[in-house]
């Protein structure tokens, strides 16, 4: 019987502040949705909208966990971009590793 690997799961927190919202975060919350589906991450990737996270002046906010990675200013057309990093630095299990 082959060795089954166990993968962490990886959050992308995207705050849903009134700030942040403001700074298009409804946008790129479904755009990370949108990413993780076309890389057919859904069972290793989850992204969470949440309530404020206090830094206002530099939204929209994200923070991936594990590594608790903070990326303040994220845009909705950097969405992509943010995946493809969180893959290449190993945050996130790539889904030919599950």
């Amino acid at each position: 019987m082959g060795k089954r690997k166990t993968a962490q799961e990886c959050v992308v927190f995207v705050c849903a502040g009134d700030s942040c919202s403001d700074r298009k975060s409804r946008k790129l919350y479904k755009r990370l949705v949108e990413g993780i589906e076309k890389r057919k991450l859904s069972g290793s990737v989850r992204c969470v909208r949440t309530d404020c996270m206090g830094r206002c002046e530099d939204g929209p906010n994200v923070i991936v966990c594990p590594g608790a990675i903070a990326v303040c200013g994220a845009k909705p057309k950097s969405a992509d971009e943010l995946l493809d990093g969180l893959l290449k630095s190993g945050v996130a299990p790539d889904s030919s590793e599950l």
